[in-house]
């Protein structure tokens, strides 16, 4: 005969799987959510020629290593990107690349101009702040 639990923990375990049933057998899942509107693409820029687009980025980086709160580091960074971006863009000069192909690289300019004059309006608005972030 298989050993039986003591009658005051046996009632007190129905009553708890009781409650859990109830619980369980009330509870209703969430109604599904309506899917929201469509998120808009961002507008194509404007684009200009590769050689414009490119030398804006290229201007944007000196001004960004020139702002007022930019410690020593954020200057090296930026005259180590401005020297990168140079090679590279006189390296891509040497190669004639086909009408698609520079309209790729001066979207490509054009974005890293408007992310490194995001920064360095960051920067103008003051010093960056201090901790972890």
């Amino acid at each position: 005969m298989p050993p039986t639990l003591p009658s005051p923990i046996r009632r007190i375990l129905t009553h708890l799987c009781g409650v859990a049933m109830a619980i369980a057998g009330c509870h209703h899942p969430d109604a599904p959510v309506a899917p929201g509107p469509p998120i808009v693409a961002d507008p194509v820029p404007d684009l200009g020629a590769m050689d414009a687009e490119c030398d804006a980025m290229m201007a944007a980086l000196a001004a960004w290593g020139t702002c007022a709160h930019a410690d020593d580091g954020d200057r090296a960074e930026s005259a180590g990107w401005l020297e990168v971006a140079r090679d590279a863009f006189e390296a891509g000069k040497k190669g004639h690349l086909d009408d698609k192909s520079q309209r790729v690289v001066a979207a490509a300019c054009h974005k890293a101009r408007d992310s490194v004059l995001a920064a360095k309006q960051r920067c103008d608005a003051g010093p960056r702040p201090k901790g972890d972030y």
